[in-house]
């Protein structure tokens, strides 16, 4: 590494070479401090040379302010060579970069040692391509002299942390205007999530109001009892009306009896028109005998089943029912009986239909967050900053 000119400026007098700091978890020291201008701008910066036994070299870069931190490129980027993209893209690490700035730059003093051969009065060609939109800014710098190309991947990194980092950095220059690269926002994607989130709140809004709208009746009740003396398997209960077309039903199943399983088919059959909806229900043992007091009062075990949009019509069941007391699903002792109810509960809402359309809402945010994405990318092929 050649030693170069040790002056003196105002960098190194707040930030002495060989000092140690620690940034992204690494310590690195400071061995060597460039001051660089543009000749079309005048405009000048600081680029400050960190060092790790490990990781090797980082630039460390302040213009008005504002930090940007490099990391030196082993593998070279490849330059589009025709085309509309002809010399103003680069693509790197499956990511393409696009021309931000060009310009010839000159030395105007170094301090301490450059892991490059810089000496003042050097003039040498700087490209700054930058990330596409949707990511993280990222500046792909290209340096060139008469000693060849020189490649660094950059990002900007926040005044705090550069403080945190060299606690003998005190004061701080202070940010002047928006830095040397447009802040990139991300304001475009917000509309899409407050849009999505207002249709969610939407739909779960009029849900929750049809469902309290929508009062629950119970349209038909009948304590029932399973006996191995019945000689008629099947049951027939009373005749019941249901007064409103397309309704959702609860078929609610109740046991008492903790000890024992019961297994129910259902037959609802419209009595005007013969149609028939046919479902079963199952209570299970639980594999468990309670001793219970005789001021206990055994728990109501339950089972449910949704009957989905049944017209309206006078309608009766047919049940035959079949149980037992043991966990290995065998016929029931002698003279064994079981009562138990069931219950058709009216207007029952759904939430399936809400689970769809919250699904279809997301869906449609997600594609159109990603066709705004791609158009932006397409525009940002095409156009300039």
């Amino acid at each position: 590494m050649p030693k170069v000119n040790d002056g003196d400026f105002s960098l190194q007098r707040l930030l002495p070479l060989g000092s140690k700091v620690r940034i992204e978890g690494l310590e690195y020291e400071v061995v060597g401090i460039v001051r660089r201008s543009a000749s079309k701008e005048q405009t000048s910066w600081t680029e400050c040379l960190l060092v790790n036994p490990k990781s090797g070299y980082r630039w460390l870069t302040e213009t008005q302010g504002h930090w940007n931190y490099f990391v030196p490129l082993h593998t070279r980027p490849e330059i589009a060579q025709s085309g509309y993209r002809k010399g103003s893209f680069a693509s790197v690490y499956g990511r393409i970069y696009k021309l931000y700035s060009r310009e010839m730059v000159k030395v105007q003093e170094t301090v301490g040692k450059i892991n490059r051969d810089l000496q003042p009065l050097d003039i040498m060609k700087i490209e700054d391509f930058l990330s596409p939109p949707g990511c993280p800014i990222e500046v792909l710098r290209r340096e060139t002299d008469e000693h060849g190309d020189f490649w660094s991947l950059g990002k900007p990194i926040e005044a705090q942390i550069v403080k945190n980092a060299f606690p003998m950095l005190q004061p701080m220059s202070p940010s002047i205007g928006s830095g040397p690269y447009p802040i990139r926002s991300h304001k475009t994607s917000i509309p899409i999530l407050k849009l999505m989130f207002a249709a969610v709140v939407l739909l779960l809004s009029v849900q929750t109001a049809y469902y309290f709208s929508r009062a629950q009746e119970s349209i038909h009740m009948q304590d029932l009892q399973f006996s191995t003396n019945d000689k008629e398997t099947i049951k027939k209960s009373d005749s019941f009306s249901i007064e409103h077309d397309q309704r959702n039903l609860h078929s609610l199943l109740k046991v008492k009896d903790p000890e024992s399983w019961l297994h129910i088919n259902v037959l609802l059959i419209n009595d005007s028109t013969g149609g028939q909806i046919r479902w079963q229900q199952t209570i299970e043992h639980n594999g468990l005998k309670p001793s219970l007091s005789a001021s206990d009062e055994p728990s109501v075990r339950t089972a449910t089943t949704l009957l989905q949009k049944v017209a309206a019509g006078p309608y009766h069941l047919e049940i035959e029912a079949l149980a037992g007391i043991d966990s290995t699903g065998s016929g029931p002792p002698l003279n064994f009986q079981l009562p138990f109810t069931l219950q058709l509960i009216s207007d029952v809402p759904e939430w399936g239909y809400f689970g769809w359309a919250l699904l279809l809402i997301c869906g449609l945010a997600m594609m159109t967050a990603v066709a705004r994405q791609r158009y932006r990318h397409r525009k940002w092929l095409k156009n300039d900053f």
